[in-house]
């Protein structure tokens, strides 16, 4: 495991202030060699059991996250370990693992999972913005090949997964991208009102089950963002079980930041140059955004049309080339980019043209311009590129 694992998180060690949230848990998996993680007691987090029910919230502060750099791959490995553990343990037993003790280990092993495929973090803690967008909180990690073989995870968590979560071996559908912008630049919690928020972000997925006396079982996720300075994240899940009566779970985890000085900001026109290809069915977009951005949001879309959608946030350092994937009913999508800032690519299924904008934000959410070009699916320009003007955002 560590050899697929660790040699890729050895060069995001920038990541380790998202899955460093937690050193009490790896010590205690560590240590004891328990997989019977009930409740996280940090400075970081508040008193109460990171498993209970309700709406709890966590705070985690910059120095917090940056004092735990060196604690990021012991932490994420014994995660790992612990999940194994755990889908030993329900193996032997017969029994689905417990979705509530369950819900943060996935959690971390997500967001792990997520920066290794497809997102880099700059080498920059104060005052960038970063964006991040998840595609399947709850179960992606278990039904989808090619996350669970990166991640080193045994056949054992998909196969157990897919048992307990639903009838059929067909993979359980992927949860859609919420995502958030960035409102201003203070310690404050920064949110959108709770009607656009769920009109705009919010998720859901229902699946059932035959096993046990679980009939019926519905998640919801609502992902805000990250911001480097101080782990800026809201995550929100929600499940009710269906039977003779009805059990609803809420989990609320929001990380925010202390106040950044604000340099002065610089914007320059945002350029593209990119390219899809086609191949066996599979589009795959290629290509660079490249320009100059010391402070502020930037976002692009990808567009096709149809009645499919996928949303999801960018941030790849210039030195590091990983791919970024983004999946959802109309097809695949490989985007490998050059990107210095926030993008978010928006697809919306396999179509005979693609469109991409590029726009550019100021902190408090402002457009001040953007590009558009469009391309047929081999990759050929249809038109030249078009500026947008501030209006037309």
């Amino acid at each position: 495991m560590k050899k697929k694992v660790l040699p890729v998180l050895m060069s995001l060690a920038t990541f380790s202030s998202i899955i460093a949230l937690s050193p009490t848990l790896s010590s205690a998996a560590t240590k004891s060699g328990s997989e019977k993680l009930t409740a996280v007691k940090s400075p970081v987090f508040s008193s109460k059991s990171l498993y209970s029910s309700g709406k709890n919230k966590y705070i985690l502060h910059e120095a917090d996250a940056v004092n735990r750099i060196n604690n990021d791959l012991k932490y994420y490995e014994s995660v790992v370990n612990t999940i194994n553990k755990r889908v030993d343990e329900a193996n032997k037993s017969g029994q689905p693992i417990n979705l509530d003790r369950h819900l943060i280990d996935m959690w971390y092993v997500h967001v792990s999972t997520y920066l290794i495929e497809n997102a880099i973090w700059k080498d920059n803690y104060k005052g960038r913005v970063v964006g991040l967008s998840t595609l399947n909180v709850m179960h992606q990690r278990y039904t989808d090949d090619k996350l669970k073989n990166m991640m080193g995870l045994t056949s054992k968590i998909s196969d157990n997964s897919e048992t307990r979560l639903q009838s059929s071996k067909k993979s359980v559908t992927p949860l859609h991208v919420g995502t958030a912008k960035l409102i201003n630049d203070t310690n404050e919690t920064l949110s959108l009102t709770s009607q656009e928020f769920s009109k705009t972000y919010a998720t859901s997925h229902t699946t059932s089950t035959t096993q046990g006396h679980q009939t019926g079982i519905k998640y919801s996720t609502k992902f805000k963002f990250f911001v480097e300075s101080g782990l800026e994240l809201s995550y929100t899940f929600n499940w009710n079980q269906t039977k003779a009566e009805t059990n609803t779970e809420s989990h609320t985890f929001i990380a925010t930041r202390q106040t950044v000085p604000v340099k002065p900001q610089t914007y320059k026109t945002v350029t593209t140059n990119l390219k899809l290809k086609k191949v066996e069915g599979t589009v795959k977009l290629f290509g660079a955004l490249d320009y100059t951005l010391n402070d502020g949001v930037a976002k692009a879309y990808h567009k096709a049309p149809s009645s499919n959608s996928t949303i999801g946030f960018l941030l790849n350092d210039s030195n590091n080339k990983l791919p970024y994937g983004i999946s959802n009913q109309g097809g695949l999508y490989s985007n490998k980019l050059n990107f210095n800032g926030i993008g978010i690519f928006k697809s919306e299924g396999v179509g005979s043209e693609y469109e991409v904008v590029v726009k550019e934000y100021k902190l408090d959410g402002t457009p001040i311009g953007g590009t558009v070009q469009t391309f047929e699916e081999d990759g050929t320009p249809i038109g030249s590129a078009k500026k947008l003007s501030t209006k037309s955002l």
